[in-house]
């Protein structure tokens, strides 16, 4: 649906005598890293796209990489933490896969004795009975490299490296792995060591009257990247 809306916008603006209609493209954050691929493989309309903070595959992985987040900021071990993840997520891959209650509160069993994922994923069987509810909605299997490798258009990926939402370094391999499939050499990427998942610089003091403090080069990048493919009006410099 949103995907369609964004179809919607750009027709609008096709029209417009105002706008140079081959110049136009997607700016699209978080979620949008699942609605811009989409809709960008629905038209070719759209010149180019440029995806921040954008996840590689799909909801649930979206969902488990917060709380392993904070797994490692209670001290647990990279590697404890990366174990736990692939705990967690098999357990839910097997309960979408027709498994009981039970069956999967058996393989997330060891995750119980962190009290941060107990409180967010509810280990018990009521809490998996509820999960399995969330779980039959199509979204959560709608995976953002389906429509990475499908792209024709020049994108840039924007991530900060200290996003706690998204796994920006499985991003990073899911992009690179899409684009080699599809052939599509015009992918670049970049990350912005101190910015979280909304480009916001953790290494500035932000004030809430003068707006947000963005990474630096953050703005930078994206207009020289626009500039460099002639998506862009600015004098030569």
């Amino acid at each position: 649906e949103r995907a369609t809306e964004a179809l919607a916008a750009l027709e609008l603006l096709q029209q417009r005598p105002d706008i140079d209609a081959t110049r136009i493209g997607l700016w699209a954050l978080s979620q949008g890293g699942w609605v811009g691929p989409m809709a960008a493989v629905r038209s070719r309309g759209i010149a180019y796209l440029i995806i921040v903070s954008g996840p590689g595959r799909d909801a649930l992985s979206l969902g488990l990489y917060p709380a392993v987040q904070l797994l490692r900021e209670q001290g647990v071990s990279d590697a404890e933490a990366d174990d736990a993840y692939a705990t967690l997520r098999r357990g839910l891959t097997v309960l979408r896969a027709g498994a009981t209650a039970q069956e999967t509160l058996d393989v997330v069993a060891p995750l119980r004795r962190y009290p941060v994922l107990r409180k967010a994923y509810q280990l018990d069987l009521a809490g998996i009975e509820s999960m399995r509810t969330f779980l039959a909605q199509p979204q959560w299997s709608m995976s953002a490299e389906v429509f990475l490798e499908q792209l024709d258009q020049p994108t840039l990926a924007l991530f900060g490296e200290r996003d706690a939402v998204v796994d920006w370094r499985e991003s990073i391999e899911v992009y690179r792995s899409s684009f080699a499939r599809s052939g599509n050499r015009d992918l670049t990427i970049r990350t912005f060591k101190d910015a979280d998942h909304e480009m916001v610089s953790l290494a500035k003091p932000q004030h809430a009257d003068a707006g947000f403090a963005y990474a630096d080069g953050y703005i930078a990048t994206m207009i020289d990247w626009l500039d460099a493919r002639h998506f862009t009006n600015l004098p030569p410099h």
